[in-house]
Order: C-alpha cells, then structure tokens, then sequence
C-alpha cells in the first residue's frame, strides 16, 4: 500500500481539492461579488504567479 501524494499549490490549469491546497477565497474578500456585480473597480495586490488572473 503506498502513502498518498500531499496535496501542492497549483497556479495552472485546474486545481481539483483533492490534489491541491485551496484558499478559500470569498471569506477573504467578502464583499467583492458585491463589486463585481455593480461594475466597480477593485485591486488585486499579491506577489507574481498567485493566481491574480484565474480569480
């Protein structure tokens, strides 16, 4: 029987939960669909390759 494979940090592609770590992220930005929904200008601010496009 082999161990099973820690989840990674997947910046590409599809990111399904049982292989990688997710953050989750509207507790984080909880008014942010609000933001979205009304057409306002928002800032994303994070360091490269942390996945600002795919949100």
């Amino acid at each position: 029987m082999t161990a099973p494979t820690p989840k990674t940090f997947n910046a590409s592609g599809v990111c399904p939960p049982s292989e990688h770590c997710m953050i989750p992220v509207l507790p984080r930005l909880p008014n942010v669909e609000k933001m979205i929904e009304s057409k306002c200008y928002f800032v994303i601010h994070a360091p490269r390759q942390s996945v600002k496009t795919t949100f």
